[in-house]
């Protein structure tokens, strides 16, 4: 999620992950249709030179949240009414430092010592979690990381990167990979408990999670298998791994969305030689739809319609351009929400 990937928390029940449709009746009175979308807007800084700056759109209306220099916004949750982004600062002497902002004000979680991602963001009864990386050492290495409330902890020894974040019943769990044997491995860490390898096949192949949600019915993670060429779109439940995509084309699953009992996941086809893409929705295992000329990054589920961030090139096929998408549950008529020239999306919340 790159991705973001976002989050609600149910009351009393620690769930929280970035599929979650549950609130309370307060809040769904409160934030009913509004469209949540995080990225970077192209406008100028502080110092009247253009830059990407980390923004929050509202049904469309954008807020820029840091005018300093160059920042992303990557994730967005709303708990008890406050909507929580999560992102990046970059700093002159290349490093970043990890932001949260909190009904649009902003605070500093790390120092600036290091280049930090933030991924994805979780936020129950209080607490605050934003799954990223830390890059450190003298190879400065990436370091899956999970900050709470702004306190740094290391999923890995190892060269390692988190896409994802998911809160069910007090544990923790993440998403990425870490390397084995010098190969990315795709990972499901249970923070502060255990490790599951949700892939480690032929030699020549690794793999990523890309997004992850916990139920009472299991552990469900979005992903890739790949090597230099070709890739497959996967979807695993409790391990079991189920290829999305034709194993010779070159897929990628870039998040999942579960919906009572249907799963859905979004990716894309890539052509490698001419860089286009076909944006694919994947229900329970099945293609179900297609979105030509767009790459669909994000997926989120509510009031029986479906929403896609997506990004694309423009009607000239020479500049990129960001969309959400929009369709009804049952007829799957993707059309245009939003589009965000000149700007970039990582991320969209419908509630």
């Amino acid at each position: 999620m790159k991705k973001l990937l976002l989050v609600i928390a149910m009351t009393q029940l620690m769930v929280s992950c970035s599929d979650d449709t549950s609130e309370t009746k307060k809040e769904e009175e409160t934030n009913s249709g509004k469209y949540y979308v995080v990225g970077s807007k192209y406008d100028r800084n502080s110092e009247n030179n253009y830059s990407w700056l980390a923004a929050i759109w509202v049904d469309g209306v954008p807020t820029v949240l840091s005018n300093e220099g160059l920042s992303e916004a990557n994730a967005v949750a709303i708990y008890n009414n406050d909507i929580y982004v999560a992102g990046t600062q970059s700093l002159s002497n290349g490093n970043d430092v990890l932001k949260l902002w909190k009904n649009n004000a902003a605070e500093s979680l790390t120092d600036g010592k290091y280049r930090v991602e933030a991924r994805d963001l979780a936020v129950s009864e209080g607490n605050v979690y934003i799954a990223g990386n830390e890059y450190k050492g003298s190879l400065n290495t990436s370091i899956a990381t999970v900050w709470k409330n702004g306190q740094a902890i290391h999923l890995s020894d190892e060269i390692s990167e988190v896409n994802a974040i998911c809160l069910y019943n007090n544990d923790v769990y993440a998403a990425g990979y870490k390397e084995i044997d010098g190969k990315k491995t795709a990972i499901i860490w249970k923070i502060g408990k255990e490790e599951t390898i949700l892939y480690s096949g032929d030699d020549d192949f690794e793999s990523i999670a890309t997004d992850i949600y916990v139920d009472d019915k299991g552990v469900f993670a979005s992903g890739n298998i790949r090597n230099s060429t070709k890739s497959t779109a996967m979807l695993w439940k409790n391990t079991i791994g189920t290829a999305l995509s034709d194993v010779e084309n070159y897929s990628q699953a870039n998040a999942l969305f579960v919906n009572g009992s249907d799963v859905y996941v979004c990716g894309t086809d890539i052509n490698t030689r001419v860089y286009t893409f076909i944006g694919k929705v994947w229900k329970n295992g099945n293609l179900i739809k297609e979105i030509s000329g767009y790459n669909s990054l994000n997926i989120n589920i509510a009031d029986n319609k479906i929403y896609i961030a997506s990004f694309g090139l423009d009607g000239n096929d020479i500049n990129s351009e960001h969309k959400v998408f929009e369709s009804g549950l049952d007829n799957l008529n993707f059309t245009e929400k939003y589009k965000f020239t000149n700007d970039k999306i990582n991320a969209v919340l419908v509630k």
